[in-house]
């Protein structure tokens, strides 16, 4: 084969072996039959690059194929002699385990893998789809992928898509050896495969699971509790967490709104999303944005649209304005922004190849998965407008269309990928390290960390040179004018490790190649890429041009490095990722997309044989980037500053390891949980022991205040007039929120104005419900200001609540407007159906009337009378034109 290597190329074509035929030059074949829909063809280079230049100008996948010769095409023959001459002689004996041959497509008999077997095996095209229907044919209906990770999944499960065969696998590269095969055995035991499960786990007996299916109770047994004696060796281990998805059932049972707005980039590309939503009975409007959207334009589009499913498009594309910003990234931007000034829109964002999950057989693009990133922290920052995450099979099957439509029906699941197998949503577990991990990981070498010269690049060179390193480069922008780095170099070069600071711009393409090309040190064996700049703004304060400087370092910065590495490869790229773009953080919203990114390129790296880790890191001591306020509120979620030395050692267990992905944060849960899910349900950590031991608190309010605390607040209010009261009461959570929005004073807290808009977050919500908890002595909701979301309205809420038995004076609300304002919260937490909002819209209405014309007070309402006696289709007339969908 290296005689043909230079000479020829290889893609993988999204048509039929028919199809294709018509747009096949005279040079290029089909070189196998996977699958309908999918097949490879070879030739030579320039005729295929030509072949997939005009497929894909047509919508066609195309994609070339990283290898540079033509298998299974002519240009084979010009090494069949040597083949044959090698091959010589060889024969072949029946065996106990039948085989279908992809050569033929039928059953292999005995005496048939012979010399001239071989050679049409490397000459003719695989047949590939033949032989497993073949298989199925004689009755095989489990397939069985055995090898270090799943490629042939996608394939398998469509040609088998319409039956009831079933596809597995047993290894996967971005999974532990030993938890993958177990759960492999697994999959493989719930399609009827026999597993001799004594000879795989420990003597147990099994536990009898219940014969109704939805009595709602775990029956998964939890990781045993580290006792005390080992804490101490396994600290770092407990920080460690994966990403993993769980089967989802995913079936509609009527929750699928009837009216939609489709947005997207071109009519084109909402086809099979529109027909699902159609066949399933809703109402479609398409709309597509402009150009080049900016938030106001979406905003008129978005107009009056409840229900919003988002395709976006664009990734290939640089910002023109905002170079490592896409334009794909830029619009989605703007969407969510606009999306979060509509009251009552709910977005959800439709992606195709952002995750890895079961049944997909390559890596995430990371452009998509930077989406994926920004949609966490939307969800976080505005729970009201988001509706959460869906990510389309590479390619649309026949049951996509239900999936789709039962996913946007889920209303809890806000994470979901769509896959040919079946629907799964995202969950976080805890990821121990395996015992006898292989030979610890050994720095040797030159090692080049960027964002060396801070307080995180000294924690990581000192423990390098620990441990042996040869040589270290710390590069940051300002290089040796860094504080601090030429006293680290200079204190590392005396004990004994030559230490050179070098400035570089990360985001510049010719410098880092340089960095890498040259140097007088030994050959640079491993690269930490550590650079990054915080965030702390929010998203709706976050434009394009925030969104770029931030996504420089991280983004263009990797983009970079990755080029360079292809000229002089080593053997690590270390990429240091965050939680952010796990999980999620609010005011970190360009922070998390970026972290997402670096998470997406470690897997696809992988996945072309490179050696990549990214590690999503929580909160460092000892002066990481968070030092300061942003440590400060991180602790304040939940998330415990780690000791250097210690998450040194967990990054010491991830290159042990030789993981691709692994999140490593110290979590005070019960302080975490509280806060993360204040204003909706999270399932993405809702599998976690931890959590579930949290779950029957969940909900439950702080500890009542002191008894003389409470009575204080009420024994000021009860002799007051009721203007008197809600004046007071007012005062009292305007003093309250400015103190945790550190504001100069209450009266920058306006009545009515909405809590989002001050700048809330979920932390601020339950700091607000305790502090006015303690004051009252109110068991409050966790979701006091989500569901009141004005002072205004918090304050008719205590009112009602502090004065239930009537004792003072107004047992109701203050004021007029105060009643109004409880009852706008009430409103806007309701999820009402079409008719429904239909009477309160003409109650409503019929008051305003009253109120503008002075009318007696016992006047019929005959809105409401003719409402009562309207037809069906008098009803949804009525609620088309409030709906403004006329």
């Amino acid at each position: 084969m290296r005689s043909l290597a230079g000479r020829g190329a290889m893609a993988s074509i999204g048509l039929d072996p028919e199809s294709v035929e018509e747009h096949l030059t005279r040079g290029v074949s089909v070189a196998a039959v996977n699958a309908p829909g999918q097949i490879v063809v070879s030739g030579p280079a320039d005729e295929v690059a030509e072949l997939c230049a005009r497929l894909d100008a047509v919508g066609v996948r195309a994609r070339r194929i990283d290898v540079d010769y033509a298998s299974h095409h002519a240009q084979v023959e010009q090494i069949a002699g040597e083949l044959r001459a090698g091959l010589d002689g060889l024969t072949s004996r029946g065996g106990e385990v039948a085989m279908w041959s992809t050569v033929t497509g039928e059953a292999v008999e005995a005496g048939d893998l012979d010399a001239a077997y071989w050679y049409r095996n490397l000459r003719e095209p695989v047949l590939f789809e033949t032989a497993v229907r073949a298989a199925q044919a004689q009755g095989h209906g489990r397939f069985v992928e055995v090898g270090p990770h799943p490629v042939l999944g996608l394939a398998l499960t469509t040609i088998l898509n319409d039956t009831d065969g079933k596809v597995l696998h047993t290894l996967r590269r971005d999974q532990p050896e030993q938890a993958q095969l177990l759960t492999a055995l697994g999959a493989a035991w719930t399609v009827g495969l026999p597993v001799v499960w004594r000879k795989v786990l420990p003597v147990a007996e099994p536990v009898a699971l219940p014969t109704y299916a939805f009595q709602r109770q775990r029956y998964w047994l939890d990781v045993p509790v580290v006792a005390p004696a080992a804490a101490a060796v396994v600290k770092s281990d407990s920080w460690r967490y994966r990403v993993g998805w769980t089967p989802l059932r995913v079936q509609q049972a009527g929750g699928l709104a009837r009216r939609w707005l489709l947005l997207c980039h071109d009519d084109g590309e909402a086809g099979h999303v529109r027909r699902a939503l159609e066949e399933a009975g809703a109402k479609v409007d398409v709309r597509t944005l402009p150009t080049a959207p900016d938030r106001e334009s979406v905003a008129e589009l978005l107009a009056g649209a409840e229900h919003i499913a988002y395709l976006p498009a664009g990734f290939d594309r640089s910002h023109p304005d905002h170079p490592g910003l896409s334009e794909g990234l830029a619009s989605v931007l703007v969407v969510m922004q606009a999306a979060a000034e509509q009251p009552n829109a709910r977005l959800r964002v439709l992606t195709r190849g952002a995750v890895t999950a079961p049944g997909t057989d390559t890596a995430p693009d990371p452009d998509l998965a930077a989406v994926w990133g920004l949609g966490r922290v939307f969800g976080l920052e505005h729970p009201e407008q988001y509706g959460g995450l869906i990510d389309l099979p590479a390619v649309w099957q026949s049951g996509t269309g239900d999936q789709l439509v039962a996913a946007l029906a889920e209303p809890v699941e806000d994470q979901i990928a769509l896959r040919p197998i079946g629907a799964f949503a995202r969950r976080l577990h805890h990821a121990p390290a395996p015992s006898g991990g292989g030979e610890p990981w050994k720095p040797s070498g030159t090692v080049l960390i960027t964002g060396g010269t801070g307080a995180l690049g000294g924690h990581l060179a000192r423990w390098l040179a620990r441990h042996g390193v040869e040589h270290l480069v710390l590069v940051s922008r300002t290089g040796p004018a860094a504080p601090g780095a030429v006293a680290l170099a200079d204190e590392l070069t005396e004990q004994g490790t030559p230490t050179t600071v070098v400035a570089c711009d990360i985001a510049d393409p010719r410098q880092v190649a340089d960095l890498l090309a040259g140097g007088d040190h030994p050959p640079i064996t491993t690269v930490i890429h550590a650079a990054g700049v915080p965030q702390r703004t929010t998203l709706q304060e976050s434009g394009p041009d925030t969104f770029a400087e931030l996504l420089r370092a991280k983004v263009l910065g990797t983009q970079n490095l990755v080029a360079a590495l292809e000229e002089h490869p080593v053997d690590r790229l270390v990429l240091f990722s965050s939680n952010s773009g796990v999980w999620g953080s609010g005011m970190h919203s360009a922070y998390a997309a970026a972290n997402a990114y670096l998470d997406a390129v470690a897997e696809q790296l992988r996945g072309r044989g490179l050696r990549a880790t990214s590690v999503a890191w929580g909160l460092w001591g000892g002066g990481g980037m968070a030092e300061g306020a942003g440590e400060e509120y991180l602790s304040r979620v939940g998330i415990r500053p780690m000791a250097p030395e210690l998450a040194v050692e967990a990054l010491h267990g991830a290159l042990t390891l030789d993981e691709t992905f692994v999140a490593v944060a110290d979590v005070d849960w019960e302080r975490f949980v509280p806060t993360f899910t204040v204003a909706r349900r999270r399932p993405l950590i809702e599998d976690l022991p931890e959590v579930r031991r949290l779950a029957p608190a969940a909900g439950a309010a702080t500890a009542a205040a002191p008894a003389d605390d409470a009575q204080s607040l009420r024994s000021r209010l009860a002799p007051l007039g009721a203007d008197d009261q809600h004046a007071e009461l007012l005062r009292t959570v305007q003093q309250e929120a400015a103190k945790v929005l550190e504001l100069p004073g209450p009266e920058a807290v306006e009545e009515h104005r909405a809590f989002r808009d001050l700048g809330f977050d979920s932390v601020m919500a339950v700091e607000v419900r305790n502090r006015l908890g303690n004051m009252s002595g109110l068991q409050l909701p966790a979701t006091l200001v989500f569901d009141h979301p004005t002072p205004g309205a918090v304050v008719a809420y205590l009112h009602g609540a502090l004065f239930r038995d009537g004792a003072g004076v107004g047992a109701a609300p203050a004021s007029p407007l105060a009643q109004i304002e409880q009852l706008e919260g009430a409103l806007l937490r309701m999820a009402p159906d079409d008719r429904e909002k239909a009477r309160i819209t003409l109650r409503l209405q019929a008051l305003l009337e009253k109120w503008r014309d002075g009318d007696e007070p016992g006047r019929r309402d005959t809105g409401a009378e003719e409402f009562e006696s309207a037809t069906p289709d008098e009803v949804f007339d009525f609620i088309d034109r409030e709906l403004g969908q006329r």
